[in-house]
């Protein structure tokens, strides 16, 4: 044997050693024997491989990084550097690196069970679901039982929405498993989306009393009874997390939802600055900071969110950056290019929105649904609650209407609930028509029971008026007043410029209208001739807001509105920013802030760039100046329309 082999036999032998004094977790000697190692052997793939290793189970994975890249560029077809590589990027979240490293795995290694495993997880993380399948059934069909495959299988369809399938996954696995907590945390949120949060907290609870993964236990605890609006034990969860790993992004992000719909500001965006500075890439903090009153980014941060938009064109999430750097721009009056971004944040958003579900609103036959004149009897015995239903395009003031009578002590707000196109489904099941027309074939007992059966499901205080504010409501006017016959709805109307505008500056699921301004204007007119008809046809049920006379007289409009609705004079409802209660729309923070008219004639800053709005629209925009005008003029501190 010769001098030659003899060393390199010594070398393998001594990493050997090393690697399993790596497993036995010692780390420090092992890093001093491999830094002494490679002064003598520079280039030794094994050794940088081993080095980084050390370092990523420090959770030091800037040197890891560092050594696994020397480790390529000494060897760029040695497949164990390009992996190790490609994890780390994947740890620091650096997400399309991470691809683009296994992409190269995948050409080095084509059938590579662990590299088609780790390129559909992150096609799955990235939100490319169709590239996560095909992956991860490829390394299926080759490695049909093995776990971590089938993991990511099921974490995909729980990601997709396949709930029931992700469940029967994790319970398979959980066989084989039983004590893994990643399978209990997988198959508690099933349950959860599956609604029923009580199988999921069962299943939760149990594993507190072990050390493994608590951050994102009492994560999905503090998700869950956000949902049941528990928001006290929803705190104390989330706070729970953060000192379990105050590392964790997703754990700050949520927080910060839940301050931000608490109206909790400046804890708000406390955390979701911690959310970017552990994850640069979580495009949607950057979003709700963006929109956060009186947060203006630093130049840095400013430069970063900008340097991130260009780096990352083509990525599904996007969206949410875009419109940030919309409102960005718009802070500093670079008009132009907010609406560059606005342009490229819908186009972006329209990509991403599942719309195979989303039908056209039948407005002629909504407009044909025969009429029943209700007459109220304020001595009848109440068989339902009373309702009011706040409707209105989205960013019209509906959240603000709802913000105003949630003050009021006789009244129960629900929010955004979808309690009326629920019974819609439930009357087109029963009666096997679409709902405008089904509602007519059930007796007013049966619709009753259908009102008192949603009332118990959803625990709805029946001894208080019960305040409904979701947009859709408009398409819901003649089956709400054949269902709720004594009830009120508030139709909520502004600008058609800035409310249109309004709209298409934020990104509102199932609106698809709003991804491009020709179909926006078009489906205002719509709806304006829709409100118009009620408005006429229903004079003592539905009743009308104009969010400009609300801005300027504040108290004379909010006193009109309860006598119009049937409630007495409540103080409370005159301050709508005290109100302390989870607001989950866009404009949650909003409402937190006194009534003011900031937002009035905003779409003047953008005529420029939105002719395809101001010229179909110009004939009821220039109608609703003339309702306003005088409102206008009385109130000193709003600049007049130009």
């Amino acid at each position: 044997m010769s001098d030659y082999e003899v060393t390199k036999r010594f070398k393998t032998m001594n990493l050997k050693a090393i690697l399993a004094a790596i497993h036995r977790g010692e780390l420090q000697q092992s890093k001093k024997s491999l830094q002494q190692y490679l002064k003598t052997s520079p280039d030794s793939v094994d050794g940088l491989n081993l080095l980084g290793l050390c370092y990523q189970k420090e959770a030091m994975t800037e040197r890891a990084t560092l050594c696994f890249s020397k480790a390529v560029d000494v060897n760029p077809k040695h497949l164990k550097s390009r992996v190790n590589l490609a994890i780390c990027e994947a740890q620091v979240h650096q997400y399309d690196s991470a691809i683009a490293s296994f992409k190269i795995c995948e050409r080095l290694s084509a059938d590579n069970i662990d590299v088609l495993n780790s390129l559909g997880n992150l096609y799955r993380i990235v939100g490319k679901f169709d590239l996560a399948m095909q992956y991860l059934q490829k390394a299926q069909r080759l490695a049909p039982n093995h776990p971590g495959i089938a993991e990511n299988i099921a974490l995909l369809n729980l990601k997709i929405g396949h709930f029931e399938v992700a469940k029967q996954g994790f319970k398979q696995l959980l066989l084989a498993f039983p004590n893994r907590v990643e399978l209990h945390l997988g198959i508690s949120e099933c349950w959860y989306k599956l609604g029923e949060p009580e199988r999921a907290k069962s299943q939760l609870r149990p594993l507190l009393q072990q050390s493994k993964l608590l951050d994102k236990v009492y994560n999905l605890l503090a998700v869950i009874a956000k949902k049941s609006e528990n928001i006290a034990e929803a705190t104390d969860y989330y706070l729970s997390a953060l000192k379990q790993n105050n590392n964790n992004a997703e754990i700050h992000f949520n927080l910060a939802l839940l301050y931000k719909e608490l109206g909790q500001t400046t804890l708000s965006q406390n955390h979701f600055l911690s959310a970017i500075h552990i994850q640069k890439n979580w495009f949607e903090a950057y979003f709700h900071l963006a929109y956060s009153p009186k947060f203006i980014f630093s130049d840095q941060q400013a430069k970063s969110m900008l340097e991130l938009a260009r780096k990352h064109d083509g990525h599904p999430d996007l969206y949410w950056l875009q419109f940030a750097c919309a409102k960005y721009y718009e802070g500093e009056k670079q008009y132009q290019k907010s609406f560059e971004s606005l342009k490229k944040a819908r186009q972006c958003f329209a990509l991403h929105r599942n719309t195979s579900n989303v039908k056209p609103r039948p407005f002629a036959k909504l407009k044909q649904m025969p009429i029943t004149k209700q007459v109220f009897d304020p001595h009848r015995k109440l068989e339902t609650p009373d309702f009011v239903f706040i409707t209105g395009l989205p960013r019209s003031g509906t959240t603000l209407t709802e913000q105003i009578l949630a003050g009021h002590h006789n009244t129960f707000a629900i929010g955004e609930s979808g309690l009326v196109s629920q019974l819609a489904t439930h009357v087109e099941r029963l009666t096997g028509k679409p709902y405008y027309l089904g509602v007519y074939d059930l007796s007013r007992e049966r619709k009753q029971e259908l009102i008192k059966h949603q009332c118990r499901m959803r625990r709805l205080a029946t001894d208080k008026c019960i305040v409904d504010a979701s947009p859709n409501n408009l398409f819901y006017i003649g089956f709400i007043n054949e269902m709720f016959p004594c009830s009120k709805v508030v139709i909520c109307r502004r600008s058609p410029l800035d409310n249109c505008l309004s709209i298409y500056q934020h990104p509102l699921e199932r609106q698809a209208y709003s991804d491009t301004l020709n179909a926006l204007a078009e489906h205002y007119q719509q709806c304006h001739q829709l409100t118009v008809h009620w408005l006429t046809q229903l004079p003592e049920t539905c009743k009308e807001l104009v969010y400009e006379n609300l801005a300027c007289q504040p108290k004379k409009y909010i006193t009109m509105l309860l006598t119009q609705i049937g409630l007495d004079i409540d103080d409370a409802c005159f301050h709508p920013q005290n109100n302390a209660r989870l607001v989950r729309t866009p404009s949650s923070e909003q409402v937190r802030q006194p009534i003011s008219t900031n937002s009035i004639g905003k779409w003047q800053t953008f005529a420029p760039y939105i002719e395809k709005l101001t010229t179909p629209l110009a004939p009821l925009e220039i109608s609703h100046q003339q309702r306003i005008s005088m409102v206008l003029e009385k109130n000193k501190s709003q600049k007049p329309y130009q």
